[in-house]
């Protein structure tokens, strides 16, 4: 248990560091290279195991200081009982760094609005039932 624990806060450092150093590079010409977590969940109770993870990749140019804009993947898996759902998605992306001084909590940060556009699709597989698949389009 106490490696695990020492595990995890070697990965939050590690996260910590490569974030406060990715922060400082806002300026025109940096790339942003990124991804976000959204969200990992088991539950294992009895009649009722589920898992879920989705991953989003991200890339982005600055074109000005402060302002970036590229794309990302949407990736997402969960399964459980009987079932199975693939989720997929590409969208384009822009951000806005405000760089204002009284809006940083930190010396080294700085809020952002983050615009996205793009298509999504899911694949659902389901005991004794036809695979289906949905198709979007989102702002």
């Amino acid at each position: 248990m106490k490696k695990a624990y020492a595990m995890l806060l070697g990965c939050m450092g590690l996260m910590l560091f490569v974030n406060n150093k990715a922060q400082a590079q806002l300026q025109k010409g940096n790339m942003l290279i990124g991804a976000d977590l959204m969200g990992m969940s088991a539950d294992f109770q009895s009649g009722n195991t589920t898992f879920n993870l989705s991953l989003n990749p991200k890339v982005a140019w600055f074109i000005r200081d402060n302002v970036a804009i590229g794309g990302m993947v949407n990736l997402g898996l969960t399964t459980g009982d009987g079932f199975t759902t693939f989720s997929y998605g590409v969208s384009a992306l822009g951000r806005y760094y405000i760089s204002d001084p009284q809006t940083q909590l930190l010396r080294q940060s700085r809020f952002l609005l983050e615009g996205q556009v793009g298509i999504m699709g899911q694949n659902k597989k389901v005991d004794c039932a036809p695979n289906t698949t949905n198709n979007g389009l989102g702002v």
